[in-house]
């Protein structure tokens, strides 16, 4: 237990602009895992939508107020002028009118574009010679990067007697995950050819370049005071051009193909100016802080150690499962149903010993031919090559670059540690001590040979009645394709719970370099087909890919735009029915009130006569006879006033009054 009353050192404070950026982050990571006494305390300012780095203390506000406390109360300052140009001017004018009497270190992290279009002298350019940074105030920035070449003069030129400035002007940024070279990473990955982005079509314009790590490096040495007001930093990768650079990702992370674009279609990149940089520039500074380099001899000669970072980072390592079982790698089997779910939902290559042999028959070379002689001395026709046959298709195909970038799931092959040990040799401790030995610096290393070992081992128990009866299940042409016929069966299944099974001798887990890992075992008979995927999900974690590809997205879309057609079409159809049935239902409700109105109108036309009858009948009786006398009489006399007529005489010939 620590004594209490032992002092604990306060950590030093600081400051960095873009903590969630490529370069803000590492920065942030570098000086918070300082080993010293005193260590730093981490301050950043975020991106909208920018998670904090775990490496972070604390995040900054950017408005004026809060982001002058932190500047307040931090030591060393460091500005990305890049990605946070506007920022950095803002912490530049708050610094200058800063009333703190407190040492402060501020640091501006440039890019070599600012140099882009410096010319060297007549007499040095006869000499091959390149530019040093002793020659900064002469450069000449990039159309494009004017704005960082103005911050670099302010910065340098915010010098106090309490504040020490610095500018370190880093070359093209690459490691880690990548940022640059970025998009170029994930087209090898995903084993497309890359683009040569050069304007002039050849590729041999000079790239000078730095590690993310070793610029954090000299970021650090910076910090302590050492160096002076401007720095470059680039590695010591003298002549190193963008073809090599474009050539060294294809060939250690790609299928090594490399192809010219058209000018057109190289303008429209978002990053064809840092492409397109022509610029020899010989670091003197950087040499003489003497860092443990990680990159010093560039990118080109360490693209190997540079792609095993980039997988790390972006957790691109490969899937390599070994499916084992006794009808493992037969076609139909359940192992089989199991395996190639998994591939597919993987997006990882799915091979079995048929499938190889058949790749191999239908390709002309010389292991080809090899392939096909062994199949015609397969007099009884089963299908199985020699293992030492069979382990040079593996080592072929799984040293692919679709298998070593997405990986492989193993059906069946191998299936014994003998067989394995064919595939993937079991290495004493001191191979492996020297195999890390040579992972030195020097001239540009071939692309590693993959590691063929399975890292993950799904095991599908099967009884021996399970087995029986799917092997009875299937038909002719199954049974034919794989040879499986009874006897076949019973030897496969002796064999299998002879050597393969995990309590058999030769159990594939017995592998040197595979003695920690866990198999998983599915019970076939307990469990549904889901129930196993879902625990093999569980056990292989999560896919380790980029997400679907522009073309799957492309599918993906034209799939949803078709069922959204399908939908639509149909909503038109329940539609128009609906619309149909409404207008079908109106003419009867129409025809229905039709009959209803005309039987109230034939009703109230009865019950106007019978109410009418008594009074037509007075009428009749009482009435019209005297009336139609008087207007015969007013036809027979026709006088000059007929209304006045027609009144004397009824009233002279009123019957009532008779």
């Amino acid at each position: 237990m620590a004594d209490k009353d032992e002092e604990v050192m306060p950590r030093k404070p600081m400051l960095v602009l873009g903590a969630g950026g490529f370069v803000g982050s590492a920065v942030a990571k570098a000086f918070a895992a300082v080993e010293a006494e005193e260590g730093w305390e981490v301050t950043g300012t975020l991106r909208a939508g920018q998670s904090k780095p775990k490496w972070v203390s604390h995040v900054a506000e950017t408005s004026e107020q809060k982001l002058s406390e932190a500047i307040a109360r931090s030591s060393v300052i460091v500005l990305d002028l890049v990605s946070e140009p506007a920022l950095s001017e803002q912490v530049l004018q708050l610094l200058a009118t800063s009333s703190s009497e407190e040492e402060k270190v501020v640091i501006g992290v440039s890019t070599i574009m600012t140099w882009a279009r410096t010319s060297l002298p007549v007499e040095e350019e006869e000499a091959d010679k390149g530019l040093t940074e002793d020659e900064y105030k002469r450069r000449r920035p990039h159309v494009n990067f004017s704005d960082q070449h103005t911050l670099e003069k302010l910065l340098v030129r915010s010098k106090t007697d309490i504040t020490r400035t610095a500018v370190i002007c880093a070359g093209l940024l690459y490691g880690g995950a990548e940022d640059l070279f970025h998009p170029l990473f994930k087209k090898a990955w995903q084993n497309e050819s890359l683009p040569l982005l050069s304007l002039s079509g050849e590729g041999g314009n000079i790239l000078p370049t730095i590690h993310i790590e070793d610029l954090c490096s000299v970021i650090l040495k910076v910090a302590d005071g050492e160096g002076p007001p401007y720095i470059v930093a680039v590695d010591q990768a003298e002549g190193q051009t963008l073809k090599q650079v474009t050539e060294a990702i294809a060939k250690q992370l790609g299928n090594g193909q490399v192809t010219q674009p058209s000018k057109e279609e190289i303008e429209l990149d978002a990053d064809v100016d840092y492409f397109n940089l022509n610029l020899k520039i010989t670091p003197v500074s950087v040499d003489a802080m003497g860092i443990e380099w990680v990159s010093q001899s560039g990118f080109a000669k360490n693209a190997a150690k540079v792609v095993a970072e980039f997988r790390k980072a972006r957790g691109l390592e490969p899937l390599k499962l070994l499916m084992l079982g006794p009808l493992a790698g037969i076609g139909g089997s359940l192992e089989g149903e199991v395996a190639a779910a998994i591939a597919k939902e993987y997006k990882v290559a799915h091979l079995t010993a048929a499938y190889l042999i058949a790749e191999a028959t239908s390709e002309q070379s010389e292991l080809s031919d090899k392939v096909r002689a062994a199949k015609a001395a397969d007099k009884a026709n089963t299908g199985v090559l020699p293992d030492e046959l069979m382990a040079q298709l593996l080592r072929r195909k799984l040293n692919s670059a679709v298998c070593t970038n997405q990986g492989w799931v193993l059906d069946g092959y191998p299936q014994t540690l003998p067989q394995l040990k064919l595939i993937a040799p079991e290495k004493a401790d001191d191979e492996e001590e020297e195999a890390a030995a040579e992972e030195e610096e020097g001239e540009e290393a071939p692309k590693p040979p993959a590691d063929l070992t399975p890292e993950s081992v799904l095991v599908v128990n099967l009884t021996a009645d399970r087995i029986k009866a799917r092997v009875q299940a299937m038909s002719q042409q199954q049974v034919e394709a794989t040879g499986m016929t009874a006897e076949q069966l019973t030897k496969r299944m002796t064999a299998y719970a002879a050597t393969s099974a995990p309590e058999g001798p030769h159990n594939p887990l017995l592998h040197k370099a595979m003695k920690e890992l866990e198999s998983l075992e599915l019970d076939t008979d307990a469990d549904p087909l889901e129930t196993m995927l879902a625990r093999a999900r569980l056990y292989l974690g999560k896919p380790r890919n980029y997400g679907p590809t522009e073309a799957e997205v492309l599918a993906k879309a034209e799939r949803l735009a078709a069922v959204a057609a399908e939908e639509g079409a149909k909503a038109k159809q329940l539609e128009d029915a609906q619309l149909q049935e409404e207008m079908a239902a109106r003419e009867v409700m129409r025809a229905a009130d039709g009959v209803r109105i005309a039987d109230r109108v034939q009703h109230e036309k009865a019950l106007l006569e019978a109410r009418s009858a008594p009074l037509r009948a007075y009428l009749m009786s009482e009435v019209i006879p005297t009336l139609t006398e008087g207007l015969i009489e007013v036809t027979k006399v026709r006088p000059e006033d007929p209304v006045d007529f027609l009144a004397e005489w009824i009233f002279k010939n009123n019957p009532v009054l008779d």
